[in-house]
């Protein structure tokens, strides 16, 4: 995994959430994406991502990726789709 940029990571992530909060969940999706290509262990895309999953009706998915998330959180929380 690459160290994180600071500016460079921060920023890329920033306009991502402004395309998740304006609506652009695809768009938003995407830049999730590209964060976590370089990225994969980083729980702020994670669940940012799961967030927009939802959002777009992927459920499994949006479920995965948190669960994902507060794994690299080590919060020791195993995530389960309610019945």
């Amino acid at each position: 995994m690459k160290s994180p940029v600071p500016n460079e990571f921060e920023r890329a992530l920033g306009a991502a959430i402004a395309r998740h909060q304006r609506g652009d969940v695809t768009g938003a999706i995407a830049g999730y994406e590209r964060l976590l290509a370089d990225h994969p262990d980083e729980p702020r895309v994670l669940a940012n991502l799961a967030a927009a999953l939802k959002h777009a009706g992927r459920i499994e998915d949006a479920l995965a990726r948190l669960q994902r998330a507060l794994q690299r959180l080590d919060l020791g929380v195993e995530v389960r789709a309610a019945c």
